[in-house]
């Protein structure tokens, strides 16, 4: 037979400080609310780098990186800059060839446009001489 392990009971037997009331423990020390929580707040203290031979030679070090890192960044963006400027200038001398080319295909439509008209003027002009002629014959 198996046996059901034994409840747990959830009440402590002591009370914790977190549940405990402010007050009371103030009253307990002697002290007013206010001087109970500034005596037992503790302020952080920042950390030091140690004084010693070591540490000119760490922030020159550490200035020596940034440099070579600066640098390399402001190389790397005049690259970048070299790049996009000669392929900016490639699409402007093709944007200008296109534009030739759409002005002279422009001029090409305007003469045969014209030429088209001369014609249409000329067989206009024979289909009535031919009529006439037809016309006079008949």
């Amino acid at each position: 037979m198996l046996k059901s392990p034994p409840k747990i009971s959830n009440k402590r037997k002591t009370p914790s400080r977190f549940n405990s009331d402010i007050r009371k423990l103030c009253s307990e020390e002697g002290l007013a609310p206010d001087e109970f929580t500034a005596h037992n707040v503790k302020q952080r203290t920042k950390r030091r780098y140690p004084s010693g031979a070591g540490a000119p030679e760490f922030l020159e070090e550490l200035t020596t990186i940034k440099s070579d890192i600066t640098n390399n960044i402001k190389s790397m963006i005049k690259e970048l800059l070299s790049a996009q400027t000669s392929r900016m200038d490639k699409l402007e001398n093709y944007l200008l060839d296109i534009k030739n080319q759409n002005s002279k295909i422009e001029n090409t439509n305007t003469d045969i446009e014209k030429s088209m008209n001369f014609i249409s003027e000329q067989i206009t002009s024979l289909e009535f001489k031919i009529t006439n002629l037809e016309h006079h014959r008949g």
